[in-house]
Parts: C-alpha cells; structure tokens; sequence
C-alpha cells in the first residue's frame, strides 16, 4: 500500500505535463480556437529549475503563441519561496504568458504581497461569489473587491455561478465574467470544439 502512495505522489508532475502537452495539441489541430486557456499548476512545479525550459519546449514545439497560455495557481500557495516565485512570474511575463489567481478569497490574503505579482486575472472563490445575494457582508465584499481590482486594471471574474439570478447579480456589480455551471459543464474534447463553434463563432 505504502508503494502505491508513493507511486501515486510522485506522479502529479507527469501529470502537470500530460495536460500541458495534450492542451497544446488540442490547440494545434484546431488553430480556429483563439480564444486563451488557462492550466493549473502545482507551485512546487513551477518553480523547479528546468520548469521554464520545458515548458516553453512543449509551447513553441505546438506553434501555440505564449499570449493562448495562462498559467492558473491558488492564492494559498504564493507566500512560501515567494522571492522566488516573483522572479518566475516576472520572467514569464516578459515572454508573454499570463497569470491567473485562482480562489481568491478562500486563504489567507495578503495584499502587499499579492499585489506585486503580475496577475492579469483574479477569480474571486465561489464562497464569496455564492452568498452575495443572501449575506450582506459577501454582497460588500465582492463590490469592494472588484472596485478594487479595477482600479490596477485587473479582471474580475466570479467562480462556482450556476443560476441565472446571480449571474443577473454579479453583472450588476461589474464583475467582467463568470465561470460556472449556469453556462458550461464539464465536457469532452469533441463537445468543446462544438460548443466553442456554436458560441463563438
């Protein structure tokens, strides 16, 4: 059992790399899909030596411009090594990748540090998103927060939406999108090619 675990531990960054490479493909064989994606990657990950090399390997091998790639990490993960982790971002910016905060809102926030990062995304957590039309202190909270976003012209998104009344709500106070199953689930290959023709095109 014990070899098992470890097996299983030590196999999220194949994993991590699986995704990267099969998004990539899936990107090249159909070039009419401009729209960007957003891959989430463990820390820890990204800020292995070799992690810039090989990604931009996997990139460029796909002819998939850097701007299509946004990398997506979770707020509770940027205050260890976060020196480090500034670096990486800032290095990654310049080629043109984008940075994505993902659950904002469900860890510990510290703004002066999350402010320094190069994020061109925050998406604000569903338990926040989810209880602005029943709980007061969500409703002033979301307002605040995407007044503030908006001032260091960054993006609002609003995580985990699944009725029409919120989405109603959450346009209401200038959140510039929303994620969630109201609009999409889960879906295979095939049917994303499908959706995105039949919505985006």
């Amino acid at each position: 059992c014990a070899y098992y675990w470890h097996s299983f531990i030590c196999s999220w960054s194949d994993i991590t790399w699986f995704v990267v490479e099969e998004v990539c493909a899936y990107l090249e064989a159909h070039p009419d899909i401009k729209i960007a994606v957003s891959v989430n990657l463990p820390m820890a990950q990204m800020l292995e030596e070799d992690f810039e090399q090989r990604f931009n390997s996997i990139i460029d091998g796909h002819g998939i411009p850097h701007r299509q790639i946004c990398i997506e990490f979770t707020e509770r993960s940027i205050y260890r090594d976060y020196e480090q982790l500034k670096a990486k971002m800032d290095s990654l910016t310049k080629q043109g990748y984008r940075f994505y905060l993902d659950d904002f809102g469900a860890g510990y926030s510290n703004f002066s540090c999350l402010l320094k990062l190069p994020f061109e995304i925050i998406k604000l957590d569903a338990n926040i998103t989810n209880t602005i039309l029943t709980e007061d202190s969500s409703n002033e909270l979301v307002s605040m927060l995407t007044k503030l976003f908006h001032s260091m012209d960054l993006t609002v998104v609003a995580e985990g939406v699944e009725t029409e009344q919120l989405v109603e709500a959450l346009k209401n106070r200038d959140i510039d999108r929303i994620q969630g199953y109201y609009y999409a689930r889960p879906m295979s290959l095939n049917d994303i090619t499908d959706f995105y023709s039949d919505k985006c095109l």
